[in-house]
């Protein structure tokens, strides 16, 4: 019998200031949060079949949120979201997200 837990996220304090500082995004953030405690991420594609707005870039999967992104790393077979980064889109469009993907490997966030 295959048991599969339900996604912890980690990093929601960052949420949480981002949604503060910027109220549009404040009712996504709560209703991702919620969403992603109740799923069993096992792969890419389980995202993108919710999340077709979704990229995978390195290791990275980066949600759209309205005018915004987030950048997460998901452990999958430990059931972990870390939320890395959220920010306006123009601050997104700044970051080489190939190359921070090449940097994060290896460490133990």
């Amino acid at each position: 019998m295959l048991f599969f837990i339900p996604m912890r996220v980690l990093g929601v304090q960052l949420l949480h200031d981002f949604a503060g500082r910027h109220p549009p995004v404040r009712t996504w953030v709560q209703s991702w949060l919620a969403e992603v405690k109740r799923c069993t991420w096992k792969r890419p594609q389980d995202i993108k079949d919710r999340y077709r707005a979704a990229s995978i870039v390195g290791q990275f999967v980066i949600f759209n949120v309205k005018d915004c992104r987030m950048a997460t790393l998901v452990a999958y077979r430990v059931g972990i979201v870390n939320v890395k980064w959220i920010g306006t889109h123009d601050e997104y469009m700044k970051i080489n997200w190939e190359s921070a993907s090449n940097e994060s490997r290896g460490r133990q966030d």
